[in-house]
């Protein structure tokens, strides 16, 4: 399952989907440099500088923006998809508990407003977003929602203070959670929807932890 979300998460981060969303090039001729790709087997960047599709800055903003994405998907998979391995049940929970693990949930759990559970939470990882600081933390910014029987509400799901260990360092698309320093975590819901009971048909499909 883990793989699946991660190829959903990257798919939406194609360097081409990248450049058209940002405005650098039309459909178009990304779908016209992606046939050429197909015949000569070059990078599509390469193909776009070489017909002055795009510029080299303009290539090296989406490059740029393409592993911030990835990294934040990976980072956000990393934590929150064994969550609903513990959460599905005290045997499962038994099976996969580690200290790393209990801490976070413990957090988790503890930054959701009052009477809610993890169970009701709901996060989209494709609209994951990160900040890294100087001093090497990470801030994990997550689209999330929660439907319970006090009404449905959308907001932010904010992790502060990740530190990747030693050994993860280069591999940012590929993480596990033994691979995040979650001592120093920090977590914190902003809602800024409230309403009935009941999913917004209209909202991005999110990953549930059940």
């Amino acid at each position: 399952m883990d793989n699946l979300k991660r190829a959903q998460a990257y798919h939406k981060s194609r360097l081409g989907q990248i450049l058209v969303t940002r405005g650098y090039v039309t459909e178009e001729r990304i779908q016209e440099a992606v046939q050429i790709q197909k015949e000569t087997g070059e990078k599509l960047g390469e193909i776009l500088l070489q017909k002055k599709w795009v510029s080299r800055w303009q290539l090296r903003r989406a490059l740029s923006n393409q592993t911030r994405l990835r990294f934040a998907a990976s980072l956000a998979l990393a934590l929150l998809s064994p969550l609903e391995s513990i959460s599905a049940s005290s045997e499962q929970k038994e099976a996969v508990e580690r200290e790393e693990r209990v801490r976070f949930l413990s957090t988790l759990e503890n930054s959701l407003p009052e009477g809610e559970s993890v169970s009701q939470l709901s996060y989209d990882v494709e609209k994951a977003r990160v900040d890294i600081r100087t001093s090497g933390e990470v801030s994990l910014k997550v689209p999330c929602s929660i439907d319970s029987s006090n009404g449905f509400s959308t907001g932010e799901l904010r992790i502060d203070h990740l530190r990747l260990r030693s050994s993860a360092v280069g591999e940012t698309e590929s993480l596990e959670l033994a691979d995040i320093d979650l001592s120093q975590v920090e977590i914190s819901i902003r809602s800024v929807y409230k309403g009935k009971r009941g999913r917004n048909s209209g909202s991005a499909p999110l990953g549930v932890i059940q």
